[in-house]
């Protein structure tokens, strides 16, 4: 269980879009009466299925450490 109120930050996103591709059931517990059931994707990150693979292309806006290292 993972104590990051919301499922699409950091690792909580990757973790839960993994499992769902393993044909695991991930529910999100928001409060103590609402859980969410994960569907890939569902929250707004760009997520392309290859077979047993995820990617997560790079979003408009979005730098990398790479990007930023061309930069100086």
């Amino acid at each position: 269980m993972c104590s990051e109120s919301v499922p699409w930050k950091r690792h909580r996103l990757i973790i839960s879009n993994t499992l769902t591709l393993k044909s695991l059931t991930i529910q999100h517990i928001m409060t103590d009466k609402k859980m969410i059931l994960q569907n890939i994707g569902m929250h707004g990150k760009k997520t392309v299925v290859e077979g047993s693979t995820l990617i997560y292309p790079k979003q408009l806006g979005e730098s990398t450490k790479k990007d930023e290292g061309n930069r100086k």
